[in-house]
């Protein structure tokens, strides 16, 4: 499904084409790996971002041209890497305060494909309701007036809709295996009785790739 979720946001919607430049946020997650293998199958110059530094070691053999930490100092590395260029796509897992700063880096008929919204996940037992309120009427808004002036996209889907396209969904998965991709990045494997500390992990993004429960 990270994998379905990767192509079908890069190529059915990000109409990703060769020699393009991608940003990948959340890159080390399960389906930002998957969308940076898949753009280098495009030859796209990747840029991926992370929340953590300590992620970066466990992408060093994913070929991601560049990794950014999402700190105070990402906007003027992203610029300094893009020099005179423009994103041509976007791949949106946040929805957070980098959203509107990346969207003005994309080129004309730019596209940002949102797929998640890691903003507004609970990293705890017991959800802050007031930051949760405040990021919520405080959440990127787009003006669809200024999207034509600007000839750019904002795409957004949840793939829940294909499981009812059964003959697209095939045509899509046989699209998928023909490019031979790796198999998944497995960062850790956990016992089922240690589910509990699984989730926990999860849902403090201190993951990497996939997290595999075993049973029995």
């Amino acid at each position: 499904m990270q994998a379905l979720t990767a192509y079908y946001a890069l190529k059915e919607l990000g109409n990703v084409q060769s020699n393009q430049i991608v940003l990948i946020h959340s890159v080390a997650g399960g389906v930002g790996i998957y969308a940076n293998r898949i753009a280098k199958k495009f030859n796209c110059t990747t840029i991926g971002t992370v929340g953590n530094a300590k992620k970066i070691p466990m992408l060093k053999d994913e070929q991601i041209d560049y990794i950014l930490v999402r700190d105070e100092n990402f906007l003027s590395n992203i610029k300094q890497i893009l020099g005179d260029n423009k994103l041509d796509l976007i791949l949106e897992a946040l929805l957070g305060k980098l959203f509107k700063p990346t969207f003005r880096l994309l080129k004309p008929i730019g596209r940002v494909v949102v797929y998640g919204a890691s903003y507004f996940a609970t990293h705890s037992n017991f959800p802050n309701y007031f930051q949760l309120a405040y990021r919520f009427f405080t959440r990127p808004k787009i003006d669809v007036l200024k999207l034509i002036e600007q000839n750019k996209s904002v795409l957004a889907f949840n793939l829940i809709w294909l499981y009812e396209q059964k003959d697209y969904m095939r045509k899509l998965l046989d699209e998928l295996i023909s490019l031979n991709l790796k198999k998944p990045v497995v960062s850790e494997t956990y016992k089922f009785e240690e589910m509990l500390i699984a989730l926990k992990k999860f849902q403090m993004g201190k993951t990497t790739g996939k997290v595999v429960i075993k049973v029995g």
